[in-house]
């Protein structure tokens, strides 16, 4: 028994000897600021699908730390080789299986825009297909897919209005257990038909890639190969000519950035103006709660819990709460200014409620802007040569955002408006100055040249050489303009939205609309015109210096279309433009700005137009 005992003591000895020196060890690692693994220990591989964790030591883990810190992504991300290169893919599509919707022919996919889908509530179509990395001799050894005979990924046709032209956008995702391409499961490839330039929007992207206040997604050229094995395909690779490859969001974009993978991330889908929308308040455990119709604003791509978005939304929308209070609880004000900022000088007119990403750290309370889609960036002289009315009036300089919430309230401190000059002027000066944005104009022009003299994209390009290369030698110069009507558009009254007209008790026409807003305070008078036509040249009724937003006048309409004008002017002599718009003028091509259209019908009820912008 006593020979028992001294073995079960010596047990317990070693067993609290090794416990110790476990214990000891691991405080010593922690002491000195190490982890306990082993060097050769390495991350394993995720994807898209996967809870992947902010790289060690990024800006992800400080903003995690303090709910002010300003956003910061890792910029050594960036590839600058990318800027000046061509990359060369090939694509082998196959009809894939109807489990995963890829049981289409080529020419089924390309045959339809996204409006299509939509209209009949289904999945876009799309192709298995081989993702394959080479050359302009073909697919190179050591490069991704080579050497594959089995599909690796799919392809469906991307985008939205882009997806009506006759060559089409592409979203090709890398199969799950595939591997990635540069860290990427999902490539988009786009062809941006409507710009004659074919790299204003790449080139908006590696330009915001050196601004340190803001984030971006890599780029590059992409020339492409399609070879088309479903049913009709010829099964040769054909030259679909030259793309841009933009980097998609989601976690994997946050994780590589150095932001936080496990947090929370939206895209807006269509006009997301930061209302507290109805659909969008209802906790997700409601059941009442419908994703679709969430997710009709803002798509979910990063964590699914939305009580911080509704927390958000509440607050900003609480007009009780000081709006100062909620911008410094909630946002980082060098985020915002410096968003403004840059799609000010860029001239990005499709900004403010959508083009966007919203993002926040898992355990931090604030939210930060990240922008996406940038083909509305520098085409102020290609708009001019076409005719085309756009980015004018007030989506020019602040006012372009102030239809939206979060903007509305920010614009109206003085020192955050403040925030955003200054932010203007540094980037005018440091980053989208002429001289760099000349450097950056000259290395894209001599990639795209040699593309869009060649089948297939001379097939399809809208413009010619001279043409291309003044609008080219102008683009550095629109900066400059866009800041100078920036400086103007301070001290305009703000755009305003028009009402459907109503009659009165006594039989009259009461046409009315919200109060303007001027930045100085000042007065702000009004002036109304009713008319037959959106030119406003066959006038029924109007009146100028309004002081109250309304006019009531002795019109009886019949049924039919009438067009509505409303413009305030301060006392400084500046005049702005209602929101409303009308798109529909065959007279003009773009906008018809400040133009709200109404149809009244046979009964004498009156309502909007409904196909318009706003």
């Amino acid at each position: 028994m006593r020979r028992k005992r001294k073995w079960l003591f010596f047990i317990f000895f070693l067993i609290a000897l090794v416990l110790c020196v476990l214990f000891g060890r691991n405080m010593i690692k922690r002491i000195a600021g190490t982890d306990i693994h082993s060097e050769e220990e390495t991350e394993p591989e995720h994807t898209e699908s996967e809870n992947m964790l902010p790289r060690e030591g990024t800006v992800a883990e400080k903003e995690n730390e303090t709910d002010d810190s300003h956003l910061r992504e890792d910029k050594s991300i960036y590839d600058k080789s990318e800027w000046n290169t061509v990359v060369t893919m090939y694509l082998t599509v196959r009809p894939g299986n109807e489990y995963d919707n890829t049981n289409y022919s080529w020419t089924e996919v390309n045959a339809h825009d996204t409006y299509y889908y939509r209209d009949l509530g289904i999945d876009r179509y799309a192709c298995e297909a081989i993702l394959q990395i080479g050359d302009e001799n073909g697919p190179v050894e050591g490069e991704f897919g080579y050497g594959e005979t089995v599909p690796n990924a799919t392809v469906m046709v991307r985008g939205q209005t882009s997806s009506k032209s006759e060559q089409k956008n592409y979203k090709v995702r890398i199969k799950d257990g595939k591997g990635t391409y540069k860290e990427m499961q999902t490539i988009p490839l786009n062809k941006v038909q409507h710009d004659d330039l074919r790299f204003r929007n790449k080139m908006t992207f590696d330009l915001m890639q050196t601004v340190p206040q803001m984030t971006s997604i890599r780029t590059q050229f992409v020339h492409l190969y399609v070879k088309d094995e479903t049913q009709g395909g010829s099964g040769e690779f054909e030259d679909y000519g030259l793309f841009s490859r933009l980097e998609q969001m989601n976690r994997a974009y946050l994780r590589n950035h150095g932001l936080d993978s496990k947090g929370y991330l939206y895209k807006i889908n269509s006009i997301f103006e930061w209302y507290d929308y109805e659909e969008m308040m209802i906790p997700e455990g409601d059941p009442d709660y419908d994703q679709a119709a969430f997710e009709n604003h803002l798509e979910i791509k990063g964590n699914r819990d939305n009580t911080k978005l509704r927390e958000v939304l509440s607050e900003i929308n609480n007009y009780a709460i000081p709006t100062e209070e909620i911008i410094e609880k909630y946002f980082d004000v060098e985020n915002l200014s410096y968003y403004l900022a840059f799609h000010i000088l860029d001239g990005n007119h499709d900004v403010g409620g959508r083009n966007m990403y919203i993002y926040s750290p898992l355990n931090s309370e604030k939210w930060y802007l990240l922008s996406w889609d940038c083909d509305g960036c520098f085409e102020a002289t290609e708009n001019e040569l076409k005719n085309a009315s756009s980015a004018h009036s007030w989506e020019t300089g602040i006012t372009k955002y102030t239809g939206v919430v979060l903007f509305n309230r920010f614009l109206r401190v003085k020192e955050y408006r403040d925030a955003v000059t200054a932010a203007v002027i540094d980037l005018k000066e440091n980053y989208l100055s002429e001289e760099k944005v000349r450097e950056r104009v000259e290395t894209c022009r001599s990639i795209v040249w040699p593309y869009i003299h060649q089948a297939p994209d001379n097939e399809n390009w809208g413009s010619d050489d001279e043409t291309f290369n003044y609008v080219a030698d102008m683009l550095p110069t629109e900066v400059e303009e866009n800041y100078e009507s920036y400086l103007e558009n301070l001290e305009k009254p703000w755009p305003f939205f028009v009402g459907i007209p109503e009659k009165t008790e006594d039989g009259r026409l009461r046409l009315s609309w919200d109060a303007s807003y001027d930045l100085d305070g000042e007065l702000i008078t009004y002036t109304c015109i009713l008319a037959n036509d959106p030119a406003f040249t066959d006038v029924i009724t109007m009146a100028d210096n309004l002081r109250v937003p309304e006019l009531i006048c002795d019109v009886d309409l019949s049924p039919g279309e009438y067009f509505i004008r409303v413009q305030a002017t301060n006392e400084s002599g500046y005049t702005q433009d209602c929101f409303d718009c009308y798109t529909h003028d065959p007279t003009i091509a773009g906008k018809r700005y400040g133009c709200k259209a109404i149809i009244v019908n046979g009964d004498g009820t009156i309502e909007a137009y409904s196909d318009d912008v706003f």
